[in-house]
């Protein structure tokens, strides 16, 4: 996250935010096969959309030092499955696009 000395109309400070996702998933057994042999290949293999739920949405907080509270909150819009299996037999999922949403909210009064 990084913090601009600039505010915005508002007076809330302009904040410029990074992210790096990881997205696990947990495969039951009955949807495990035998391992591929070989591995993707993005020029062949082409992967499907498929419905999906996440089961908690959580939301990151961060405070910065100007008395601002940053609610980051990852939103996966799209999940799509490959035709084969990892080395555990799981199928192989890419997730399409994570979005973010952010709240910021002042938790303490401008020059306090």
């Amino acid at each position: 996250m990084l913090e601009s000395d600039e505010v915005d109309s508002t007076g809330y400070t302009i904040i410029a935010v990074s992210t790096v996702n990881i997205v696990c998933a947990i495969v039951p057994e009955h949807l495990k096969k035998q391992p591929d042999a070989t591995r993707i290949d993005p020029s062949v293999d082409r992967p499907v959309e498929i419905d999906f739920s996440v089961p908690v949405e959580v939301w990151q907080e961060y405070h910065t030092a100007d008395g601002f509270r940053v609610l980051l909150r990852p939103v996966v819009t799209k999940v799509q499955k490959y035709e084969k299996y990892n080395g555990f037999g799981e199928p192989i999922y890419s997730v399409g696009n994570i979005q973010q949403i952010m709240d910021i909210k002042r938790i303490k009064p401008s020059g306090a």
